[in-house]
């Protein structure tokens, strides 16, 4: 009630959460346990503020603050006659808040993968606190100005910067808990390696007067302890470079595994709509067929003879030309009998006999031991690159395909050249083959290579994905399935 008019007046509204009370209270006793047990050149008092606060969210800090600032108000009030109050009262309140912001401006690196930002954190950090207090001690302390010195200086920020290194990569491997255990054995092994090199200091603290107070140096140990900063430095710098570019090349791989599964799905789905196009083709001739043959029916019937005679020639020239684009559209053949049959006896071998430049394939193997999808892509890769030949380059084509197994793998290579060994691929004719042929060399774990006169295609898949058919549409059953190789 006493402070009625002050939250009227200046809208001052305060409210203390349970759980930051607690969290202040803990924070000052730990830091009260941390200061007993440490010296100038290892200030674990140091780590142990930048640990909370990356631990802590942000809105915590406050309590943070006001748990430290307690502590110094308690340990320093003593001290009040002999330095003032004035030291007593900045001093306390200025290096939480100073470290606070110093890791609030990293929050962003801190998002990355990348977690060389500890560095930067302990090193302004170290830096910004001992500029504080040598700073605050020099203006507010008059009768101390010979206690500030750089050696001093020097001391401080070494024992502040080990201090954070000793804590800060504990909490950083805390909060990347969750991350697979891969990505994490760079930076694991980089930070225990320097947690053991820093833990030689603690050996130090049993052979030295830790007091907790000023003065608490041991001058034949802190060269040693310089050199023990700059290897920690370089060991956890190491790691999390490690772990960064590591989890750069996880993500690339699964990114490169997505895009591959992407593709392959693309292309799978893109041949079943070729096929129910195709089947909705020839139910479309099926139709037109007993039309036909009903109208030259009542012609014969009717003593039109003659004009019944022409429509049926008509009618099959066009019906065998409605068939021969739906094989085009999707080799149904493939199905029942294979690649090779599809190639040899489909409508594309009439196709290519028509333009007197392709020679009759050559062919190897069983392609019945690939799966569907497989022997669809070689099928389709053929096609693509005799039209981008035939249309890019002059002179006769020579085609030839075989199969492969290796391991546990099994695939096709097929190479499309010129006749002519004495000629070479135009820059624009490569340039087409690979665009033409990448999509399907992507899905399939293959590659396309152009050189000389020919075109090189390996599609490869693992074994075992002959079981995989396409799932079949409404209205466009599969058709049976021959094991047998007519080649």
């Amino acid at each position: 009630m006493a402070f009625d008019w002050l939250r009227r007046d200046i809208h001052l509204h305060v409210r203390l959460h349970p759980g930051g009370v607690l969290l202040a209270v803990s924070y000052a006793v730990a830091f009260w346990a941390a200061r007993n047990v440490s010296v100038d050149q290892l200030y674990l008092p140091a780590g142990l503020r930048v640990a909370a606060l990356l631990l802590c969210p942000a809105r915590y800090w406050v309590y943070l603050i006001a748990g430290e600032y307690a502590f110094f108000a308690l340990a320093r009030y003593p001290l009040i006659p002999q330095y003032g109050l004035a030291w007593v009262v900045v001093a306390s309140a200025s290096l939480m808040p100073a470290v606070a912001g110093i890791v609030h401006t990293h929050r962003r690196w801190m998002a990355s993968s990348n977690d060389t930002w500890l560095l930067s954190v302990a090193l302004l950090a170290a830096i910004v606190v001992t500029a504080l207090n040598q700073g605050l001690a020099y203006l507010l302390m008059p009768t101390q100005h010979v206690a500030v010195s750089w050696e001093g200086a020097a001391r401080y920020a070494v024992g502040d910067y080990l201090g954070i290194l000793l804590i800060a990569p504990l909490v950083v491997m805390w909060r990347r808990r969750r991350m697979a255990a891969e990505s994490m054995r760079g930076w694991t092994l980089a930070a225990v390696v320097s947690l053991v090199v820093i833990g030689v200091n603690l050996m130090v603290l049993l052979r030295m007067d830790s007091t907790g107070l000023p003065g608490s140096h041991d001058p034949a140990v802190f060269t040693a302890q310089q050199i023990l900063a700059a290897t920690g430095t370089v060991l956890l710098l190491l790691g999390a470079t490690t772990s960064h570019y590591y989890h750069r090349f996880r993500q690339n791989e699964w990114l490169g595994r997505r895009a591959i599964a992407m593709t392959r799905t693309t292309l799978v789905a893109g041949e079943q709509d070729r096929r129910e196009r195709a089947w909705y083709l020839r139910n479309v001739g099926d139709d037109i067929d007993r039309s036909l043959q009903k109208i030259a029916d009542t012609l014969a019937a009717k003593g039109q003879d003659g004009l019944a005679l022409e429509l049926q020639r008509l009618h099959a020239a066009q019906s065998g030309a409605l068939r021969v684009q739906a094989n085009l559209v999707y080799p149904v053949e493939i199905e029942s009998a294979g690649l090779y049959v599809a190639l040899r006896a489909g409508a594309i071998a009439d196709a290519w006999a028509q333009t007197d430049r392709v020679l009759p394939a050559h062919l190897m193997g069983d392609p019945c031991d690939l799966s569907l999808d497989l022997q669809l892509a070689a099928f389709r890769s053929m096609a693509d690159v005799v039209a981008v030949l035939l249309t890019a380059e002059k002179g006769s084509l020579r085609l030839r395909a075989r199969t492969i197994q290796r391991g546990g793998q099994q695939g096709i290579v097929v190479i499309a050249g010129l006749l002519d060994p004495h000629r070479t691929l135009a820059p624009g004719t490569v340039e087409l083959s690979r665009q033409a042929l990448g999509a399907r060399a992507l899905a399939y774990q293959g590659n396309v290579q152009c050189r000389g006169n020919r075109i090189r295609l390996v599609l490869r898949e693992t074994r075992g994905c002959q079981a995989e058919r396409h799932a079949s549409a409404p209205g466009t059953p599969a058709l049976p399935r021959s094991n047998v190789s007519f080649f």
